[in-house]
C-alpha cells in the first residue's frame, strides 16, 4: 500500500499544478492547487509507510487526509448543484477529479486494512 499512497500522492500534486499551471490562464488562483496541497502529504506519508515499523501509523493518517481529500470538494460542488447551478468548467472538473481519486484511494485502503486484520486473524 505504501506504493499506491505515493502514487495517489503524486496524481493529486499533478492535478493540482496542472489545474494552476495550466488551466488557471493569466490569473491562476491559488485554489487550483489545493489537490498538490493534499498530495504532498499523502505522498510523504506513503514514503514513511515504507518503513514497516512507521506503516501503520502513516497509512492511518493517510486515509485520513484522504477521506478528507473526498468530502472537502464535494463540500463545494454538492451544494452548487443542488441550487442546478453547476457549470462543467475546469474549476468543477478538478475538484470532482480530487474527489474521484481521493475515493479510489479510500476504498483501496480500506480493503488493505481489513485484509490486513484478516490475515493478523489467522495467525
Amino acid at each position: 500500500m505504501p506504493k499506491v499512497t505515493i502514487i495517489t500522492g503524486l496524481i493529486l500534486i499533478a492535478l493540482g499544478l496542472v489545474g494552476y499551471f495550466v488551466l488557471g490562464g493569466d490569473a491562476p488562483s491559488k485554489t487550483a492547487l489545493i489537490p498538490a496541497f493534499f498530495g504532498v502529504p499523502i505522498a510523504g506519508l506513503g514514503l514513511l509507510a515504507m518503513r514497516p515499523n512507521a506503516r501503520k501509523i502513516a497509512m492511518h493518517i493517510a486515509v485520513v487526509l484522504g477521506l478528507l481529500g473526498f468530502i472537502a470538494p464535494l463540500g463545494r460542488v454538492i451544494p452548487v448543484a443542488i441550487k442546478g447551478e453547476l457549470q462543467l468548467v475546469a474549476s468543477t472538473f478538478m475538484l470532482i477529479s480530487m474527489a474521484v481519486v481521493c475515493l479510489v484511494f479510500v476504498v483501496l485502503c480500506v480493503r488493505s486494512f481489513m485484509a490486513a486484520r484478516k490475515a493478523a486473524g489467522a495467525s
